[in-house]
């Protein structure tokens, strides 16, 4: 209270609906509404422990071994699902093609990365940088 100097603790949950694709710096905005005043809260993000966010691409670095590298093979490479309970599944990757790989080398592969949060339906691309070791 201005007035006594008085102070009352007053509570409410806020329930944050996160749309997938937003990007860390986000705001979500509530009104005041009767005694309690108006929020903002700002979206961060937690480091993957296998994914690095780059925009809407998520960047994945892949050991492979030397015989990988110059023959080939194939690979399970963990991509983002919402139908898993933990937000990763793996899908077959045959690197063949692309042989031979040294270090660095980056493949990339459309709509497998991040939610476009501003285009409802497209994500962003998922780029596997290669290790060879």
């Amino acid at each position: 209270n201005a007035w006594t100097g008085q102070q009352k603790q007053i509570s409410k949950v806020y329930n944050i609906r996160i749309q997938p694709g937003w990007k860390a710096g986000t705001r979500v905005k509530y009104d005041a509404k009767q005694n309690f005043p108006g929020m903002t809260f700002v979206i961060q993000e937690l480091p993957h422990a296998v994914f690095v966010r780059d925009d809407d691409d998520l960047v994945l670095t892949r050991t492979i071994t030397p015989k990988q590298a110059t023959q080939g093979g194939i690979l399970e490479i963990p991509i983002l699902s919402s139908s898993s309970t933990s937000g990763v599944t793996t899908f077959k990757l045959d690197i063949s093609q692309q042989c031979p790989i040294v270090n660095n080398d980056t493949m990339l592969i459309p709509n497998r990365g991040m939610p476009k949060s501003k285009q409802p339906g497209k994500r962003g691309n998922l780029r596997i940088i290669f290790r060879v070791g």
